[in-house]
């Protein structure tokens, strides 16, 4: 259920502050994943929906969650506070 997120305005303000065109690209993956699922989950050509579900994940993660590009030290997580 989480993938109708990908068109909220809240997902895509917060696509907006990472990623380049969020109002295309938010809606975009959203189709892309509902596509894999409903592949996968009917089982019509389920190889194909898995691999555009694996697509959407891997260009999400490059693109919203690149925890290497993080400078502030407390968000950076344990690593660097421990040490």
């Amino acid at each position: 259920m989480t993938v109708f997120g990908h068109f909220s305005a809240g997902y895509i303000g917060y696509a907006a502050q990472r990623a380049c065109r969020p109002r295309v690209a938010g809606p975009a993956s959203g189709v892309i994943a509902i596509l894999g699922g409903l592949s996968i989950t009917l089982g019509y050509k389920a190889k194909i929906g898995g691999w555009l579900n694996r697509a959407v994940s891997r260009a999400v993660t490059l693109a919203l969650h690149n925890f290497w590009a993080v400078t502030d030290p407390m968000m950076r997580g344990c690593r660097s506070r421990c040490s």
